[in-house]
C-alpha cells in the first residue's frame, strides 16, 4: 500500500478515535451540596474532567483537577445586595454583568467558565475545531486572577481585585436569571476602584488626537513584567484600563491590567504542542523559567513597541531588577495562599516554587525581548503641529520630538537614544498637521528612518548620511543637506 494512503488512513483513524473517545461532551450540569444558607460546596466545571488516557496524552492533563475540584464558595443574592444591574458585557468567551452599588461604583460579576462558541468563526461552530479548542480551556487555571490580583496589589499595580462567588438562582436578575444563575462566577470594583479610566481604543484615539495624551511607560512595563512572571500571554488592548491623571496641560495614563483569563497557561497535550508551531507560538507553558518571553508576547508585538517606545535598555533592566526585589518570597507565598484551600492543595506549593523560580530568571531573560522590540522602532507624534529633532552621535541616534507652536518648539513631549548595534530601523508617525523633521546636518548613522508625515503642510530637512524614506500625503517641502 502506498506510504502516503498509509498515513492518511492513520490519521483518519486516529481523529475518529479521538472524537468519539477523548472530546468533552457540553456537561453544564451542577453538584450543590448546601453547607448553610450562604455557603455551598461545588466545582467551576465538569467539562473538563476525563479518566481517558487517551485525551490526556492529545490534549493535556492540564488544569483538568482543579477545573472539577469541591470547593466551598459562599453564595452570592443581587437581592437585598444592594447592588442594581446596569447592563450586560462581556468578552470573547466570558459573560459579565455590569452591576453598581449604593454608591454608584461600578461592580463586574464575571462567569468564570468559558464558552469558545462565542469567539469561533461561524463556519467552525459545532465543529471538531470548537470541541478541541473547547477542551483547551482546561489549560487555563480557573482561579489565577485571585494570584494575580495579589501580586499585583503588594507591588503597587492597579487591578481589581476578585472574589468568588456561586450565584444564586434570583429572580432579580430578571432577563439575564438563565445566564447567570447557578454558575461560579468572580464580583470584582470595576476598574480596581478607579473613578476616571478610559478604554485602550479610546486612549489611543486621544493619543494620535492631541500630543497632550502620555502614558507612563515606567508603570506599563513594570506591569507587563506581571504579564511576564505569571505567564498570561492574552495580553491584547481591551484587556487593559487606563486610570486618566491631569498633570499641567496633558494628562498622564497609568496601566490597569483586567481579565486574568489565561494566565497560569499550561497543557501538556501533544495537540497543543504542535499547534505552538503552527502560527499559536504564544502558547507558552507556565513553568519554572521564564524564556521565551519573545513567543509568550506575540500577541502584544506591536502593543509594546508602541507604548514602551520612550524606555531605552538601561530603563528597562533598572525597573525589571526593581519589580525583581519587590515580588519576594514572601509576596508570592501571600498571594499563592488566597486560593481556595482546596485547590491550594492541589497546586498551592508548586506555583509558589514556579513563581520564585520565574521571578529569578526574568530580568536576564527580559533582555532577549527588549532587543527584539528595539530593532524596529516606532514613534507617534499626533494630528497637532509637532518638530521631530534627529542628531546623530558616534553609534547613538537621538530622536527628540517637540509641540510646535507658532514655528517655535514648545514642550518637549518624547526622547529616546537608539544604538546602532540595537536598532535597525526607526518609523516616525506624524499622524497629520504641519510638522517638521529635521535632521541635523553631518549626521550619520546606519539606522534607517521612515518618516510618515500624514496630512498636512509637512516640513523635511535631512541628511544625506542617514537612509531615509519619506511618505508624505501632502508631498511636504524637502531639503537634503
Amino acid at each position: 500500500m502506498n506510504i502516503g494512503i498509509q498515513t492518511r488512513i492513520f490519521f483518519t483513524l486516529l481523529l475518529i478515535a479521538f472524537y468519539l473517545q477523548v472530546l468533552p461532551q457540553d456537561n453544564s450540569q451542577i453538584a450543590l451540596h448546601p453547607t448553610s444558607n450562604d455557603s455551598i460546596t461545588t466545582f467551576a466545571s465538569l467539562r473538563y474532567e476525563s479518566h481517558s488516557i487517551l485525551r490526556r496524552l492529545l490534549m493535556g492533563s492540564n488544569y483538568r483537577q482543579a477545573w472539577s475540584q469541591p470547593v466551598k464558595f459562599p453564595v452570592f443574592h443581587l437581592s437585598g445586595s444592594g447592588f442594581t444591574i446596569k447592563e450586560l458585557g462581556g468578552g470573547l468567551q466570558t459573560t459579565s454583568l455590569q452591576l453598581l452599588d449604593a454608591t454608584g461604583k461600578q461592580w463586574s460579576l464575571r462567569s468564570v467558565e468559558k464558552e469558545v462558541m462565542k469567539a469561533m468563526p461561524k463556519p467552525l461552530k459545532n465543529t471538531l475545531a470548537q470541541k478541541l479548542s473547547q477542551d483547551q480551556v482546561s489549560a487555563s487555571f480557573p482561579y489565577g486572577a485571585t494570584i494575580a490580583s495579589g501580586l499585583a496589589a503588594a507591588i503597587g499595580i492597579k487591578a481589581p481585585h476578585p472574589e468568588f462567588f456561586f450565584v444564586a438562582d434570583d429572580t432579580a436578575f430578571g432577563e439575564y436569571r438563565s445566564i447567570f444563575a447557578n454558575i461560579l462566577c468572580t464580583l470584582q470594583e470595576r476598574d480596581g476602584g478607579v473613578d476616571t479610566t478610559v478604554s485602550s481604543r479610546q486612549l489611543l484615539t486621544l493619543m494620535q488626537k492631541e500630543n497632550r495624551h502620555v502614558i507612563d511607560q515606567e508603570a506599563l512595563l513594570k506591569a507587563r513584567l506581571l504579564d511576564l512572571l505569571i505567564s498570561d500571554w492574552d495580553r491584547h488592548e481591551d484587556n487593559w484600563r487606563w486610570q486618566v491623571k491631569e498633570v499641567g496641560n496633558n494628562f498622564h495614563y497609568i496601566p490597569i491590567p483586567r481579565d486574568r483569563d489565561w494566565a497560569f497557561f499550561r497543557s501538556n497535550g501533544f495537540l497543543p504542542f504542535v499547534v505552538r508551531f503552527t502560527g499559536m507560538q504564544f502558547l507558552v507553558p507556565f513553568k519554572p523559567k521564564s524564556t521565551n518571553l519573545k513567543s509568550l508576547s506575540f500577541k502584544t508585538w506591536l502593543f509594546d513597541r508602541t507604548l514602551l517606545n520612550g524606555l531605552e535598555k538601561a530603563q528597562w533592566q533598572t525597573i525589571s531588577q526593581g519589580f525583581v526585589q519587590q515580588v519576594t518570597d514572601s509576596v508570592i507565598i501571600a498571594a499563592v495562599h488566597t486560593l481556595p484551600k482546596e485547590i491550594y492543595a492541589i497546586h498551592g506549593e508548586e506555583f509558589i516554587q514556579i513563581i520564585k523560580s520565574r521571578r529569578n530568571t526574568l530580568s536576564e531573560n527580559l533582555v532577549d525581548y527588549y532587543n527584539f522590540l528595539a530593532e524596529e522602532a516606532i514613534i507617534n507624534g499626533s494630528a497637532k503641529e509637532e518638530l521631530i529633532q534627529v542628531s546623530s552621535s558616534g553609534d547613538t541616534l537621538t530622536v527628540r520630538m517637540y509641540k510646535l507652536e507658532n514655528g517655535l518648539a514648545g514642550d518637549k513631549i518624547y526622547e529616546r537614544n537608539f544604538l546602532t548595534g540595537e536598532t535597525f530601523a526607526i518609523t516616525i508617525n506624524g499622524f497629520g498637521g504641519a510638522d517638521r523633521f529635521e535632521v541635523s546636518e553631518n549626521s550619520v548613522s546606519k539606522i534607517r528612518l521612515i518618516l510618515n508625515g500624514g496630512e498636512g503642510n509637512n516640513e523635511y530637512h535631512l541628511a544625506t548620511g542617514i537612509k531615509t524614506k519619506v511618505n508624505d500625503a501632502s508631498k511636504g517641502k524637502h531639503d537634503t543637506r
